[in-house]
Protein backbone atom coordinates (compact mmCIF):
# COMPACT_ATOMS: atom_id res chain seq x y z
CA UNK A 1 0.00 0.00 0.00
CA UNK A 2 1.40 3.37 -0.94
CA UNK A 3 0.24 6.93 -1.46
CA UNK A 4 1.34 10.55 -1.86
CA UNK A 5 1.39 13.00 1.02
CA UNK A 6 1.29 16.71 0.23
CA UNK A 7 2.14 18.78 3.32
CA UNK A 8 0.68 22.04 1.98
CA UNK A 9 -2.53 22.93 0.24
CA UNK A 10 -0.59 24.43 -2.67
CA UNK A 11 2.77 23.65 -4.24
CA UNK A 12 4.44 26.23 -6.48
CA UNK A 13 6.37 25.44 -9.65
CA UNK A 14 8.37 27.75 -11.95
CA UNK A 15 10.14 27.59 -15.31
CA UNK A 16 12.80 30.16 -16.29
CA UNK A 17 13.79 30.36 -19.97
CA UNK A 18 15.93 32.76 -22.08
CA UNK A 19 14.26 34.91 -24.72
CA UNK A 20 16.15 36.16 -27.80
CA UNK A 21 13.29 37.55 -29.88
CA UNK A 22 14.00 41.23 -29.18
CA UNK A 23 17.14 43.25 -29.81
CA UNK A 24 18.21 42.67 -26.20
CA UNK A 25 17.96 39.27 -24.56
CA UNK A 26 15.57 38.85 -21.64
CA UNK A 27 14.06 36.19 -19.39
CA UNK A 28 10.63 34.60 -19.29
CA UNK A 29 9.28 33.20 -16.02
CA UNK A 30 6.27 30.89 -15.86
CA UNK A 31 4.48 30.30 -12.54
CA UNK A 32 1.89 27.74 -11.53
CA UNK A 33 0.56 26.02 -8.41
CA UNK A 34 -1.30 22.76 -7.86
CA UNK A 35 -3.38 21.40 -5.02
CA UNK A 36 -3.52 17.97 -3.33
CA UNK A 37 -5.51 16.46 -6.22
CA UNK A 38 -3.15 17.82 -8.90
CA UNK A 39 -5.65 20.52 -9.79
CA UNK A 40 -4.50 24.00 -10.67
CA UNK A 41 -5.02 26.51 -7.87
CA UNK A 42 -4.96 30.28 -7.67
CA UNK A 43 -5.78 33.18 -5.43
CA UNK A 44 -2.43 33.35 -3.66
CA UNK A 45 0.39 35.79 -4.19
CA UNK A 46 3.88 34.64 -5.18
CA UNK A 47 7.05 36.38 -3.97
CA UNK A 48 9.65 36.40 -6.74
CA UNK A 49 13.36 37.30 -6.60
CA UNK A 50 15.72 37.32 -9.59
CA UNK A 51 19.49 37.04 -9.08
CA UNK A 52 22.46 37.15 -11.45
CA UNK A 53 25.35 34.91 -10.38
CA UNK A 54 28.83 36.34 -10.89
CA UNK A 55 31.85 34.18 -10.19
CA UNK A 56 35.20 35.14 -8.76
CA UNK A 57 37.91 32.62 -9.63
CA UNK A 58 41.19 31.91 -7.86
CA UNK A 59 43.89 29.65 -9.26
CA UNK A 60 45.36 27.72 -6.33
CA UNK A 61 48.56 25.71 -6.29
CA UNK A 62 47.98 22.59 -4.20
CA UNK A 63 51.31 20.95 -5.02
CA UNK A 64 54.43 21.40 -7.13
CA UNK A 65 53.07 22.03 -10.62
CA UNK A 66 49.51 21.02 -9.58
CA UNK A 67 46.80 23.67 -9.72
CA UNK A 68 43.06 23.89 -9.24
CA UNK A 69 40.46 26.58 -9.74
CA UNK A 70 38.29 27.76 -6.86
CA UNK A 71 35.15 29.70 -7.76
CA UNK A 72 33.25 31.96 -5.38
CA UNK A 73 29.74 32.90 -6.50
CA UNK A 74 28.18 36.24 -5.75
CA UNK A 75 24.38 36.54 -6.04
CA UNK A 76 23.40 40.00 -7.24
CA UNK A 77 19.68 40.76 -6.87
CA UNK A 78 18.33 42.49 -9.95
CA UNK A 79 14.56 42.25 -9.36
CA UNK A 80 12.09 41.53 -6.56
CA UNK A 81 8.30 41.69 -6.84
CA UNK A 82 5.00 39.99 -5.96
CA UNK A 83 2.50 38.58 -8.43
CA UNK A 84 -0.90 36.95 -7.99
CA UNK A 85 -1.35 33.58 -9.65
CA UNK A 86 -3.91 33.28 -12.43
CA UNK A 87 -6.83 30.90 -11.79
CA UNK A 88 -6.66 28.82 -14.97
CA UNK A 89 -3.47 29.25 -16.97
CA UNK A 90 0.19 29.59 -16.07
CA UNK A 91 1.32 33.04 -15.07
CA UNK A 92 3.91 34.30 -17.58
CA UNK A 93 6.20 37.18 -16.71
CA UNK A 94 8.88 38.88 -18.81
CA UNK A 95 12.01 39.87 -16.86
CA UNK A 96 14.09 42.72 -18.28
CA UNK A 97 17.82 42.35 -17.47
CA UNK A 98 19.01 45.26 -19.67
CA UNK A 99 20.67 42.81 -22.05
CA UNK A 100 23.28 41.73 -19.50
CA UNK A 101 24.34 38.13 -20.11
CA UNK A 102 25.18 35.65 -17.38
CA UNK A 103 23.68 32.90 -15.27
CA UNK A 104 20.38 33.88 -13.68
CA UNK A 105 18.36 32.18 -10.98
CA UNK A 106 14.75 32.81 -9.98
CA UNK A 107 13.62 32.03 -6.42
CA UNK A 108 9.88 31.94 -5.70
CA UNK A 109 7.61 31.11 -2.79
CA UNK A 110 3.97 31.62 -1.92
CA UNK A 111 3.41 34.56 0.35
CA UNK A 112 3.24 33.32 3.91
CA UNK A 113 4.61 29.92 2.93
CA UNK A 114 7.87 28.22 3.73
CA UNK A 115 8.55 26.08 0.67
CA UNK A 116 10.70 27.65 -2.01
CA UNK A 117 11.37 26.66 -5.59
CA UNK A 118 14.06 27.89 -7.95
CA UNK A 119 15.24 27.56 -11.52
CA UNK A 120 18.38 28.81 -13.26
CA UNK A 121 19.26 29.55 -16.86
CA UNK A 122 22.21 30.78 -18.89
CA UNK A 123 21.52 33.93 -20.90
CA UNK A 124 23.76 34.91 -23.82
CA UNK A 125 24.49 38.47 -24.84
CA UNK A 126 27.01 40.80 -26.43
CA UNK A 127 28.84 41.71 -23.23
CA UNK A 128 31.33 40.08 -20.92
CA UNK A 129 29.99 37.91 -18.10
CA UNK A 130 31.74 36.61 -14.99
CA UNK A 131 31.61 32.83 -15.35
CA UNK A 132 33.35 30.23 -13.19
CA UNK A 133 36.45 28.53 -14.55
CA UNK A 134 36.29 24.79 -14.00
CA UNK A 135 39.41 23.67 -15.86
CA UNK A 136 41.99 24.41 -18.50
CA UNK A 137 40.23 22.62 -21.35
CA UNK A 138 36.46 23.01 -21.46
CA UNK A 139 33.49 25.26 -20.88
CA UNK A 140 29.71 24.81 -20.61
CA UNK A 141 27.17 25.39 -23.36
CA UNK A 142 23.42 25.76 -22.71
CA UNK A 143 20.51 25.50 -25.16
CA UNK A 144 17.47 27.75 -25.14
CA UNK A 145 15.07 24.78 -25.49
CA UNK A 146 14.98 21.13 -24.58
CA UNK A 147 13.57 19.95 -27.93
CA UNK A 148 13.74 21.35 -31.45
CA UNK A 149 12.00 20.74 -34.74
CA UNK A 150 13.52 20.92 -38.23
CA UNK A 151 13.34 24.49 -39.48
CA UNK A 152 13.89 26.04 -36.06
CA UNK A 153 17.11 27.66 -34.87
CA UNK A 154 18.87 26.58 -31.70
CA UNK A 155 20.44 29.41 -29.73
CA UNK A 156 23.49 28.27 -27.77
CA UNK A 157 24.73 30.31 -24.82
CA UNK A 158 28.46 30.12 -24.18
CA UNK A 159 29.89 29.98 -20.67
CA UNK A 160 33.40 30.52 -21.98
CA UNK A 161 36.37 32.18 -20.25
CA UNK A 162 37.07 34.43 -23.25
CA UNK A 163 35.82 35.42 -26.67
CA UNK A 164 37.52 34.66 -29.95
CA UNK A 165 37.07 32.65 -33.11
CA UNK A 166 34.82 29.60 -32.76
CA UNK A 167 34.85 26.56 -35.01
CA UNK A 168 31.36 25.06 -34.70
CA UNK A 169 30.87 21.45 -35.76
CA UNK A 170 27.57 19.53 -35.75
CA UNK A 171 28.43 15.88 -35.21
CA UNK A 172 27.08 12.40 -34.51
CA UNK A 173 29.26 9.49 -35.53
CA UNK A 174 30.39 11.78 -38.35
CA UNK A 175 30.59 15.50 -39.06
CA UNK A 176 27.24 16.71 -40.44
CA UNK A 177 28.05 20.38 -40.83
CA UNK A 178 30.59 22.95 -39.68
CA UNK A 179 31.15 26.68 -39.81
CA UNK A 180 33.28 29.41 -38.20
CA UNK A 181 31.89 32.35 -36.24
CA UNK A 182 33.51 35.24 -34.37
CA UNK A 183 32.51 35.63 -30.71
CA UNK A 184 33.05 39.20 -29.52
CA UNK A 185 32.66 38.27 -25.86
CA UNK A 186 32.78 35.21 -23.67
CA UNK A 187 28.96 35.22 -23.35
CA UNK A 188 28.09 35.57 -27.04
CA UNK A 189 25.54 33.27 -28.59
CA UNK A 190 25.81 30.83 -31.48
CA UNK A 191 22.83 30.05 -33.67
CA UNK A 192 22.53 26.60 -35.24
CA UNK A 193 19.79 25.95 -37.85
CA UNK A 194 18.06 22.63 -37.18
CA UNK A 195 17.59 20.26 -40.13
CA UNK A 196 16.22 16.77 -40.60
CA UNK A 197 19.76 15.38 -40.51
CA UNK A 198 19.91 16.28 -36.82
CA UNK A 199 17.07 13.93 -35.91
CA UNK A 200 16.76 12.35 -33.36
CA UNK A 201 19.81 13.99 -31.79
CA UNK A 202 23.10 15.62 -32.69
CA UNK A 203 26.05 17.11 -30.87
CA UNK A 204 27.46 20.59 -31.29
CA UNK A 205 31.18 20.90 -30.59
CA UNK A 206 32.64 24.39 -30.25
CA UNK A 207 36.41 24.75 -30.54
CA UNK A 208 37.15 28.26 -29.29
CA UNK A 209 40.53 29.88 -29.86
CA UNK A 210 41.77 33.28 -28.74
CA UNK A 211 44.59 34.65 -30.92
CA UNK A 212 47.73 35.75 -29.16
CA UNK A 213 49.59 39.01 -29.36
CA UNK A 214 52.41 40.98 -27.83
CA UNK A 215 50.77 41.07 -24.40
CA UNK A 216 48.90 37.75 -24.31
CA UNK A 217 49.40 34.18 -25.40
CA UNK A 218 46.93 32.23 -27.54
CA UNK A 219 44.44 30.00 -25.75
CA UNK A 220 41.95 27.30 -26.73
CA UNK A 221 38.89 25.72 -25.11
CA UNK A 222 36.36 23.04 -25.99
CA UNK A 223 32.60 22.97 -25.38
CA UNK A 224 29.96 20.42 -26.33
CA UNK A 225 26.19 20.19 -26.01
CA UNK A 226 23.55 17.76 -27.27
CA UNK A 227 20.58 18.85 -29.39
CA UNK A 228 17.39 16.77 -29.18
CA UNK A 229 15.21 16.98 -32.26
CA UNK A 230 11.65 15.74 -32.84
CA UNK A 231 9.88 15.16 -36.13
CA UNK A 232 6.13 15.07 -35.61
CA UNK A 233 5.50 14.00 -39.18
CA UNK A 234 7.04 10.61 -38.35
CA UNK A 235 4.42 9.84 -35.72
CA UNK A 236 1.28 8.03 -36.84
CA UNK A 237 -1.88 8.42 -34.77
CA UNK A 238 -3.54 5.01 -34.65
CA UNK A 239 -7.12 4.97 -33.37
CA UNK A 240 -8.79 1.57 -32.89
CA UNK A 241 -12.58 1.67 -32.67
CA UNK A 242 -14.48 -1.55 -31.85
CA UNK A 243 -17.99 -1.94 -33.26
CA UNK A 244 -19.13 -3.62 -30.05
CA UNK A 245 -17.63 -3.22 -26.61
CA UNK A 246 -19.04 -6.60 -25.49
CA UNK A 247 -19.09 -9.79 -27.57
CA UNK A 248 -20.45 -13.22 -26.82
CA UNK A 249 -18.22 -16.27 -26.97
CA UNK A 250 -17.82 -17.48 -30.51
CA UNK A 251 -19.50 -14.37 -31.84
CA UNK A 252 -17.84 -12.38 -34.55
CA UNK A 253 -16.48 -9.00 -33.55
CA UNK A 254 -15.28 -6.14 -35.68
CA UNK A 255 -13.59 -2.82 -35.39
CA UNK A 256 -12.04 0.00 -37.38
CA UNK A 257 -8.52 1.44 -37.27
CA UNK A 258 -7.90 5.06 -38.27
CA UNK A 259 -4.37 6.19 -39.07
CA UNK A 260 -3.56 9.84 -39.37
CA UNK A 261 -0.50 12.07 -39.15
CA UNK A 262 -0.88 15.72 -38.20
CA UNK A 263 -4.60 15.32 -38.76
CA UNK A 264 -4.21 13.96 -42.29
CA UNK A 265 -5.12 10.35 -43.21
CA UNK A 266 -2.25 8.10 -44.22
CA UNK A 267 -2.76 5.73 -47.16
CA UNK A 268 -0.96 2.45 -47.92
CA UNK A 269 0.04 1.83 -44.32
CA UNK A 270 0.87 -1.73 -43.26
CA UNK A 271 -0.63 -2.93 -39.99
CA UNK A 272 -0.32 -5.78 -37.51
CA UNK A 273 -3.21 -6.32 -35.10
CA UNK A 274 -3.18 -8.62 -32.09
CA UNK A 275 -5.27 -9.36 -29.00
CA UNK A 276 -3.74 -10.78 -25.77
CA UNK A 277 -5.29 -11.66 -22.42
CA UNK A 278 -5.22 -8.56 -20.26
CA UNK A 279 -4.59 -10.58 -17.11
CA UNK A 280 -1.51 -12.10 -18.67
CA UNK A 281 -0.23 -8.71 -19.71
CA UNK A 282 -0.84 -7.23 -16.26
CA UNK A 283 0.85 -10.20 -14.63
CA UNK A 284 3.98 -9.49 -16.61
CA UNK A 285 3.51 -5.70 -16.43
CA UNK A 286 3.86 -5.59 -20.19
CA UNK A 287 3.36 -2.31 -21.98
CA UNK A 288 3.66 -1.45 -25.61
CA UNK A 289 7.10 0.20 -25.95
CA UNK A 290 7.55 3.46 -27.88
CA UNK A 291 7.76 2.69 -31.58
CA UNK A 292 9.70 5.66 -32.95
CA UNK A 293 12.83 5.16 -30.76
CA UNK A 294 13.02 1.55 -31.96
CA UNK A 295 13.60 2.72 -35.51
CA UNK A 296 15.28 6.06 -34.82
CA UNK A 297 17.66 5.33 -32.00
CA UNK A 298 19.60 8.07 -30.30
CA UNK A 299 23.01 8.43 -31.83
CA UNK A 300 26.21 8.33 -29.85
CA UNK A 301 28.87 10.94 -30.25
CA UNK A 302 31.87 9.45 -31.99
CA UNK A 303 33.90 12.36 -33.35
CA UNK A 304 37.14 13.28 -31.57
CA UNK A 305 38.52 16.82 -31.36
CA UNK A 306 42.06 17.34 -30.12
CA UNK A 307 44.16 20.19 -28.88
CA UNK A 308 45.82 22.20 -31.62
CA UNK A 309 47.92 24.84 -29.87
CA UNK A 310 50.26 22.21 -28.44
CA UNK A 311 51.60 21.68 -31.96
CA UNK A 312 51.23 25.25 -33.17
CA UNK A 313 54.18 27.59 -33.52
CA UNK A 314 53.86 31.15 -34.73
CA UNK A 315 57.36 31.06 -36.19
CA UNK A 316 60.33 28.75 -36.23
CA UNK A 317 64.06 28.79 -36.39
CA UNK A 318 65.90 26.79 -38.98
CA UNK A 319 67.00 24.36 -36.27
CA UNK A 320 63.39 23.24 -35.84
CA UNK A 321 63.39 21.47 -39.20
CA UNK A 322 66.89 19.95 -39.03
CA UNK A 323 66.83 16.35 -40.12
CA UNK A 324 68.89 13.49 -38.73
CA UNK A 325 72.51 13.26 -39.71
CA UNK A 326 74.86 15.87 -41.07
CA UNK A 327 74.03 16.96 -44.60
CA UNK A 328 77.16 18.88 -45.46
CA UNK A 329 76.85 18.94 -49.24
CA UNK A 330 79.41 19.02 -51.98
CA UNK A 331 80.21 22.68 -52.51
CA UNK A 332 78.95 25.39 -54.81
CA UNK A 333 80.02 28.28 -57.00
CA UNK A 334 79.30 31.64 -55.33
CA UNK A 335 81.74 33.43 -53.06
CA UNK A 336 80.11 35.42 -50.29
CA UNK A 337 81.38 37.51 -47.44
CA UNK A 338 83.10 35.24 -44.92
CA UNK A 339 81.98 35.35 -41.27
CA UNK A 340 83.91 34.38 -38.16
CA UNK A 341 81.13 32.07 -37.02
CA UNK A 342 81.08 28.27 -37.10
CA UNK A 343 78.71 26.66 -39.55
CA UNK A 344 76.38 24.42 -37.55
CA UNK A 345 72.89 24.82 -39.01
CA UNK A 346 72.67 22.04 -41.60
CA UNK A 347 69.20 21.62 -43.09
CA UNK A 348 67.78 19.29 -45.68
CA UNK A 349 64.96 21.82 -46.26
CA UNK A 350 66.21 25.35 -46.61
CA UNK A 351 62.81 27.02 -46.16
CA UNK A 352 59.06 26.48 -46.41
CA UNK A 353 56.73 29.44 -46.97
CA UNK A 354 52.97 29.67 -47.27
CA UNK A 355 50.53 32.53 -47.56
CA UNK A 356 52.30 34.26 -50.43
CA UNK A 357 50.04 36.12 -52.83
CA UNK A 358 50.76 37.87 -56.12
CA UNK A 359 50.01 41.55 -56.70
CA UNK A 360 48.12 43.16 -59.58
CA UNK A 361 51.05 42.48 -61.87
CA UNK A 362 51.13 38.83 -60.94
CA UNK A 363 54.30 39.15 -58.87
CA UNK A 364 55.24 38.13 -55.36
CA UNK A 365 58.54 38.35 -53.54
CA UNK A 366 59.88 36.04 -50.86
CA UNK A 367 62.96 36.10 -48.67
CA UNK A 368 64.76 33.37 -46.77
CA UNK A 369 67.91 32.66 -44.81
CA UNK A 370 70.31 30.19 -46.38
CA UNK A 371 71.38 27.22 -44.25
CA UNK A 372 74.98 26.33 -43.49
CA UNK A 373 75.32 23.23 -45.64
CA UNK A 374 77.27 23.86 -48.83
CA UNK A 375 75.21 22.29 -51.54
CA UNK A 376 72.63 22.93 -54.27
CA UNK A 377 68.93 23.43 -53.53
CA UNK A 378 65.98 23.02 -55.84
CA UNK A 379 63.19 25.58 -55.50
CA UNK A 380 59.70 24.37 -56.39
CA UNK A 381 56.62 26.63 -56.50
CA UNK A 382 53.00 25.51 -56.75
CA UNK A 383 50.20 28.03 -57.42
CA UNK A 384 46.41 28.03 -57.54
CA UNK A 385 43.59 30.52 -58.01
CA UNK A 386 40.03 30.77 -56.72
CA UNK A 387 38.64 29.63 -60.04
CA UNK A 388 40.56 26.36 -59.71
CA UNK A 389 43.59 27.07 -61.87
CA UNK A 390 46.86 25.39 -60.91
CA UNK A 391 50.51 25.64 -61.92
CA UNK A 392 54.06 24.80 -60.85
CA UNK A 393 57.62 25.91 -61.53
CA UNK A 394 61.16 25.05 -60.47
CA UNK A 395 64.56 26.69 -60.09
CA UNK A 396 67.87 26.09 -58.27
CA UNK A 397 70.35 27.84 -56.03
CA UNK A 398 73.61 26.84 -54.37
CA UNK A 399 75.21 27.62 -51.03
CA UNK A 400 78.99 28.02 -51.38
CA UNK A 401 82.16 29.67 -49.95
CA UNK A 402 85.67 30.44 -51.17
CA UNK A 403 87.16 28.04 -48.59
CA UNK A 404 85.11 25.05 -47.54
CA UNK A 405 85.49 22.40 -44.86
CA UNK A 406 83.55 19.18 -45.37
CA UNK A 407 83.64 17.06 -42.20
CA UNK A 408 83.74 13.32 -42.88
CA UNK A 409 82.87 11.86 -39.50
CA UNK A 410 80.37 9.25 -38.28
CA UNK A 411 76.89 10.15 -37.09
CA UNK A 412 77.66 9.00 -33.54
CA UNK A 413 80.49 7.64 -31.40
CA UNK A 414 80.63 5.31 -28.41
CA UNK A 415 82.27 5.45 -25.01
CA UNK A 416 85.83 4.18 -25.24
CA UNK A 417 86.09 4.47 -29.01
CA UNK A 418 89.23 5.53 -30.80
CA UNK A 419 88.11 7.73 -33.65
CA UNK A 420 89.61 9.68 -36.56
CA UNK A 421 88.17 13.15 -37.06
CA UNK A 422 88.56 13.67 -40.79
CA UNK A 423 87.76 16.72 -42.91
CA UNK A 424 88.00 17.46 -46.65
CA UNK A 425 89.20 20.99 -47.52
CA UNK A 426 88.63 22.75 -50.84
CA UNK A 427 89.36 26.29 -51.99
CA UNK A 428 88.63 28.12 -55.22
CA UNK A 429 90.54 31.37 -54.75
CA UNK A 430 94.13 30.87 -55.89
CA UNK A 431 96.37 28.06 -57.04
CA UNK A 432 99.18 26.63 -54.88
CA UNK A 433 97.49 27.80 -51.71
CA UNK A 434 98.50 26.46 -48.34
CA UNK A 435 95.71 25.94 -45.85
CA UNK A 436 96.08 25.95 -42.09
CA UNK A 437 93.46 23.65 -40.56
CA UNK A 438 92.78 22.66 -36.98
CA UNK A 439 90.38 20.44 -35.07
CA UNK A 440 89.36 21.19 -31.50
CA UNK A 441 87.44 18.34 -29.85
CA UNK A 442 85.27 19.21 -26.87
CA UNK A 443 85.38 17.90 -23.33
CA UNK A 444 85.48 14.14 -23.08
CA UNK A 445 87.81 13.70 -26.08
CA UNK A 446 91.56 13.16 -25.74
CA UNK A 447 93.60 14.04 -28.83
CA UNK A 448 96.27 11.49 -29.80
CA UNK A 449 97.88 13.68 -32.51
CA UNK A 450 98.52 17.30 -33.33
CA UNK A 451 95.31 19.31 -33.48
CA UNK A 452 96.62 21.82 -36.06
CA UNK A 453 98.87 21.64 -39.13
CA UNK A 454 99.24 22.87 -42.72
CA UNK A 455 98.09 21.01 -45.81
CA UNK A 456 98.86 21.80 -49.42
CA UNK A 457 99.74 23.48 -51.62
CA UNK A 458 96.25 23.07 -53.07
CA UNK A 459 95.07 24.27 -56.46
CA UNK A 460 91.54 25.49 -57.06
CA UNK A 461 88.84 22.87 -56.37
CA UNK A 462 91.49 20.24 -55.48
CA UNK A 463 90.64 18.53 -52.18
CA UNK A 464 92.97 18.17 -49.24
CA UNK A 465 92.56 15.83 -46.27
CA UNK A 466 92.96 16.50 -42.56
CA UNK A 467 93.03 13.69 -39.94
CA UNK A 468 93.12 13.72 -36.15
CA UNK A 469 93.13 10.56 -34.05
CA UNK A 470 91.39 10.87 -30.69
CA UNK A 471 90.07 8.79 -27.78
CA UNK A 472 86.55 9.01 -26.36
CA UNK A 473 86.31 9.05 -22.59
CA UNK A 474 83.60 7.28 -20.61
CA UNK A 475 80.68 8.94 -18.91
CA UNK A 476 79.78 11.58 -21.51
CA UNK A 477 76.62 11.83 -23.61
CA UNK A 478 77.65 14.20 -26.43
CA UNK A 479 80.67 16.09 -27.66
CA UNK A 480 81.26 19.12 -29.89
CA UNK A 481 83.95 19.13 -32.56
CA UNK A 482 85.11 22.43 -34.08
CA UNK A 483 87.04 22.57 -37.39
CA UNK A 484 88.78 25.78 -38.46
CA UNK A 485 90.60 26.55 -41.70
CA UNK A 486 92.24 29.59 -43.29
CA UNK A 487 94.42 30.31 -46.32
CA UNK A 488 97.91 31.32 -45.31
CA UNK A 489 98.60 34.88 -46.35
CA UNK A 490 94.90 35.79 -46.58
CA UNK A 491 93.28 35.79 -43.16
CA UNK A 492 89.90 36.99 -44.52
CA UNK A 493 89.24 33.71 -46.34
CA UNK A 494 88.26 31.29 -43.57
CA UNK A 495 85.74 28.64 -42.73
CA UNK A 496 84.56 27.12 -39.46
CA UNK A 497 82.32 24.11 -38.90
CA UNK A 498 80.96 22.89 -35.57
CA UNK A 499 79.44 19.43 -35.23
CA UNK A 500 77.72 17.92 -32.18
CA UNK A 501 78.06 14.13 -31.95
CA UNK A 502 75.98 11.92 -29.65
CA UNK A 503 77.99 9.50 -27.50
CA UNK A 504 76.28 6.13 -27.04
CA UNK A 505 76.99 3.18 -24.85
CA UNK A 506 79.02 0.26 -26.21
CA UNK A 507 77.20 -1.61 -28.92
CA UNK A 508 77.25 -5.12 -27.35
CA UNK A 509 74.50 -5.46 -24.74
CA UNK A 510 74.54 -8.59 -22.62
CA UNK A 511 72.02 -9.58 -19.94
CA UNK A 512 73.49 -11.90 -17.33
CA UNK A 513 72.55 -13.16 -13.91
CA UNK A 514 74.52 -14.55 -11.02
CA UNK A 515 73.90 -16.25 -7.70
CA UNK A 516 75.48 -16.07 -4.29
CA UNK A 517 74.88 -17.16 -0.72
CA UNK A 518 74.97 -15.19 2.49
CA UNK A 519 76.49 -17.34 5.29
CA UNK A 520 74.31 -17.75 8.33
CA UNK A 521 76.85 -16.27 10.72
CA UNK A 522 77.59 -13.18 8.55
CA UNK A 523 75.54 -10.03 8.21
CA UNK A 524 77.42 -8.64 5.20
CA UNK A 525 77.17 -9.75 1.58
CA UNK A 526 80.09 -8.70 -0.67
CA UNK A 527 78.56 -8.53 -4.13
CA UNK A 528 81.86 -8.09 -5.97
CA UNK A 529 82.94 -11.61 -4.91
CA UNK A 530 79.94 -13.14 -6.71
CA UNK A 531 79.75 -10.83 -9.74
CA UNK A 532 81.36 -11.95 -13.04
CA UNK A 533 84.74 -10.40 -13.77
CA UNK A 534 83.46 -8.76 -16.97
CA UNK A 535 81.07 -6.63 -14.92
CA UNK A 536 83.99 -4.62 -13.61
CA UNK A 537 84.84 -3.52 -17.17
CA UNK A 538 81.26 -2.86 -18.28
CA UNK A 539 78.60 -0.21 -17.88
CA UNK A 540 74.95 -0.69 -17.08
CA UNK A 541 72.40 -1.27 -14.35
CA UNK A 542 71.80 -4.25 -12.14
CA UNK A 543 69.22 -5.36 -9.59
CA UNK A 544 69.63 -7.60 -6.60
CA UNK A 545 67.12 -9.94 -4.91
CA UNK A 546 67.38 -11.51 -1.47
CA UNK A 547 65.32 -14.62 -0.87
CA UNK A 548 64.90 -17.35 1.74
CA UNK A 549 63.12 -19.66 -0.66
CA UNK A 550 64.53 -23.24 -0.64
CA UNK A 551 63.93 -23.45 -4.39
CA UNK A 552 66.16 -20.54 -5.37
CA UNK A 553 69.48 -22.51 -5.30
CA UNK A 554 67.94 -25.06 -7.66
CA UNK A 555 66.99 -22.32 -10.11
CA UNK A 556 70.53 -20.94 -10.48
CA UNK A 557 70.56 -21.70 -14.21
CA UNK A 558 67.06 -20.34 -14.79
CA UNK A 559 67.62 -16.82 -13.55
CA UNK A 560 64.63 -14.61 -14.09
CA UNK A 561 61.97 -17.09 -12.95
CA UNK A 562 58.89 -15.67 -11.28
CA UNK A 563 59.54 -17.67 -8.08
CA UNK A 564 61.43 -14.86 -6.36
CA UNK A 565 60.52 -13.10 -3.16
CA UNK A 566 62.21 -9.92 -2.03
Amino acid sequence: MYGHLQPYDQILGIDLTPIYKESEPSLELKLGSIGPNNQRTSGKEAVIEIFRIEARTVKEEIGPGIYRYRNFNEHIKIASFNNELEPTNETTLNINVNGNPGRYVAVCQLKGGFLRCSDSVLLAGEARARYPIRGRDGFNISTDKEMYQPGETATLAMEAPFGGKAWVSIETDKVIDQFVVDLKNNASKIEVPISKDHYPNAFVTVYLIRPGGQEKIPSERFGRVELNVIRKELNLDVNVVMDKSQIEPRDRGSGTIFITSNGKPIANADLTVMAVDEAVLKLGDWKLPPIIPRFYRERRHNVATYHALDNHIEGFEEEDVTEKGFLIGGGGMDMGQQKKQPRSNFLARAFWMTGLRTDQQGRVEFKFKAPDNLTSFRVTAVAQTKDHKFGKGQSHFEVSKGLMIEPAIPRFIRNGDEIVFRAIVRQKVIDNAKVLISCKPGEGITSLEKEQYEIGPLNKNVPGTFNLRAKVKKGITNVKVLFKASILGNSKITDEVEITLPVLRPGIIQRTGTYGKVPQNETEFVFSKSAPEIWGQSEGDFGITFSRSPFLPKLQGIWGTSDRRS
